[in-house]
Parts: structure tokens; C-alpha cells; sequence
């Protein structure tokens, strides 16, 4: 097996791990803009201040690791939101907006402070 097709199985297995959260909250109408945006933007921040802050130079396959890595993380987040905090707490919405907040905020300091896994 090549990078390539490594690469896409493992896009393709966190791509079908989010699957399950989105099901259960379109089911529940729980599923927000915020949502959308937990999978998709923090990944982005970390990657470009990862480029634009990050003082020590990377390498591409670094960055596509922590790529997949942040990804992950927002899947995980997701998860967290759909099945712990909608039980937990009395507004969806608030809980989405506040995961989405809280990992971009942290993907995005992440991204300008941390090192590479190797040197």
C-alpha cells in the first residue's frame, strides 16, 4: 500500500466516523451551521498558523499528519457535542457554538506554538 491510498483509507475511516455523529443529530434536528464548520475550520486555522506563525520550518508530511490529527480531534469534539453535552446541558445550539468556538481557538494556538514530531 502506497501513501497515497494510505492517505485516502484514512480520510475515507474519519470520514465515516463523523458520519455517525451527523446522523444522530439530523435525526434529533440538532445538527447546526457551527457543526459543519467544527469539522472543516479548525483544521484550516491549525494548518495555516501552522505556515504563517509557527517560527520553525516543517516539513509537508508533518503537517499533513497533524492535519489528519486536528481533523480527528474535530470528529472527536463532535462526538463529544452530539452524545455527551445535548444530554448534559439544556441547549444544543449554545453547545455547538461553544465547542466550535473553543476548537478553533485552541487548533489555532495549537498550530502557532507546537513543535515537530521529529527533528
Amino acid at each position: 500500500m502506497g501513501t497515497g491510498e494510505l492517505a485516502f483509507s484514512v480520510v475515507a475511516l474519519i470520514a465515516l466516523l463523523a458520519a455517525i455523529p451527523i446522523r444522530s443529530a439530523v435525526r434529533r434536528s440538532a445538527m447546526f451551521e457551527t457543526d459543519y464548520l467544527l469539522l472543516a475550520l479548525p483544521t484550516a486555522l491549525f494548518c495555516a498558523s501552522v505556515v504563517l506563525l509557527n517560527p520553525e520550518p516543517w516539513s509537508m508530511w508533518t503537517l499533513i499528519f497533524y492535519g489528519f490529527f486536528t481533523f480527528f480531534l474535530s470528529v472527536a469534539v463532535l462526538f463529544a457535542r452530539v452524545f455527551v453535552l445535548d444530554r448534559l446541558a439544556s441547549s444544543p445550539r449554545l453547545n455547538s457554538s461553544v465547542c466550535f468556538a473553543l476548537a478553533s481557538a485552541v487548533a489555532f494556538i495549537a498550530g502557532a506554538t507546537i513543535r515537530q514530531i521529529y527533528e
